[in-house]
């Protein structure tokens, strides 16, 4: 945390000074006169560095350093070709100062992208020890869920899936309630703790997949709707009764409704609903890939 917040500080600071310097006039008639370009090119990669490394550790990718400076020493050296050495020349010591101060903006936004990914990843891991649970991230599940709609497609078999996640209105609650990084640790405790209520419920045959934004997918093999409709009720009682909240949740099945898993999600998804007497009539009906509750 303490790395976090450093790294923070020195980014502001440094963001301030370089602002500040190009504002004294003083300065910039006698000694530096920044072009326009560069401030875009400065705060390009500030910004980019911020959301692209801490997104990337939070997908397990290892990211380097020289690599993004790379791309940044890359990216000034276009705009000197085709911009600053045609249109609008500067000297060689202006170019130079104008290069190292973005490639320091990159370093330094490096770093703190960097801790923002690991603190995420420390964040998801606590919470995951502390309500252990069977899902396994949408993105690194790719071969099961190949696996299961083959053995489908080969016994032709229904594959259904279900998608649930908690309903808005408790985040919106959440939000008025907390400061944002104790809405960001309790939205992920919370999600943890849904995602464990999930694999009490579930069977050990079914799926359960997680996504980035605290959704999760579960793929019920060899299971008609009558059975999905008791396990949707189950886990809504549950969530009720532990989490004092309720559930969204849509559901799809192969190959009535798709024949891939993405499209599969995509239809499950335009199905999110918590209407009970919606379900208990779908129930009623021939499946066609629309809800069903108990």
């Amino acid at each position: 945390m303490n790395d976090f917040k450093n790294s923070v500080t020195i980014l502001l600071f440094y963001t301030l000074l370089v602002l500040g310097i190009a504002q004294v006039q003083y300065i910039e008639e006698n000694l530096l006169d920044f072009d326009p370009l560069f401030f875009i090119l400065f705060a390009l990669a500030i910004l980019s560095e911020l959301f692209f490394v801490s997104n990337l550790l939070k997908l397990g990718v290892r990211v380097s350093l020289y690599l993004f400076l790379g791309f940044w020493a890359a990216a000034y050296l276009s705009v000197w070709v085709s911009y600053w050495r045609v249109q609008e020349p500067l000297s060689l010591q202006i170019l130079f100062l104008q290069f190292i101060l973005v490639e320091v903006a990159a370093a330094l936004a490096y770093t703190v992208g960097r801790n923002i990914g690991q603190l995420e990843k420390t964040l998801d891991g606590l919470s995951i020890t502390t309500y252990p649970n069977r899902a396994m991230e949408i993105d690194a599940a790719a071969d099961r869920i190949d696996v299961e709609l083959t053995r489908s497609r080969r016994y032709h078999n229904s594959l259904p899936i279900l998608v649930l996640r908690l309903e808005s209105a408790s985040t919106r609650e959440t939000s008025r309630s907390y400061e944002p990084l104790q809405r960001d640790m309790l939205v992920r405790f919370t999600n943890a703790k849904l995602g464990q209520i999930i694999s009490e419920l579930s069977r050990q045959t079914d799926l359960i997949l997680r996504d980035r934004n605290g959704q999760f997918v579960i793929l019920c093999p060899e299971t008609d709707y009558k059975n999905l409709s008791v396990l949707v009720e189950r886990i809504r009682a549950e969530v009720s009764v532990r989490l004092g909240s309720n559930i969204v949740w849509g559901a799809a099945a192969f190959p009535d409704d798709a024949l891939n898993f993405e499209d599969l999600l995509e239809v499950a998804e335009s199905k999110l609903t918590t209407d009970r007497v919606f379900v208990e009539r779908k129930s009623l009906e021939i499946p066609d890939g629309q809800n069903s509750n108990n």
